[in-house]
């Protein structure tokens, strides 16, 4: 979300704007709070050995195995 916040502010948005944005973004979704917490679904759901080879504002992803 910093990220967004940062690219909103380099172009222009006071805070006002850019809390109006992130709350646009958040609606109806619900991101994982760390990292850890996306590994410890992974591992609920018998996925292991994950590493994440991509990250970009929003988006990661993971490459993992599952016995």
């Amino acid at each position: 979300m910093a990220a967004w916040a940062n690219r909103w502010r380099m172009h222009g948005a006071d805070a006002a704007e850019v809390k109006a944005k992130q709350g646009k973004l958040l609606e109806g979704t619900k991101p994982p709070p760390s990292e850890q917490a996306v590994i410890n679904l992974l591992a609920d759901a018998g996925i292991h050995d994950p590493i994440r080879f991509f990250a970009s504002l929003f988006w990661d992803a993971w490459v993992a195995r599952r016995d």
